[in-house]
């Protein structure tokens, strides 16, 4: 979390074309950052400005499978 703090923009920025439909509808997400946590998980947070503020928003950690299934990749 103390390097989410430093550096916001850390994990790899997901392109809009794949981002998943739920989140888009729950949460409104205009930007989507994976982080893998370790070989078994993958946080998935976007960031949002308010006031001169970055904020950074955790939607969601998932196991890798689970996480491979949301996106439609394809696991052994």
């Amino acid at each position: 979390m103390d390097q989410l703090k430093k550096k916001p923009t850390m994990g790899d920025r997901i392109q809009t074309q794949l981002f998943p439909a739920k989140y888009v509808r729950k949460y409104g997400i205009r930007n989507l950052y994976r982080c893998p946590l370790d070989s078994n998980y993958r946080m998935l947070y976007t960031l949002v400005s308010k006031s001169d503020t970055i904020y950074c928003v955790i939607l969601e950690v998932l196991a890798h499978k689970e996480y491979d299934k949301l996106f439609g990749y394809k696991t052994s």
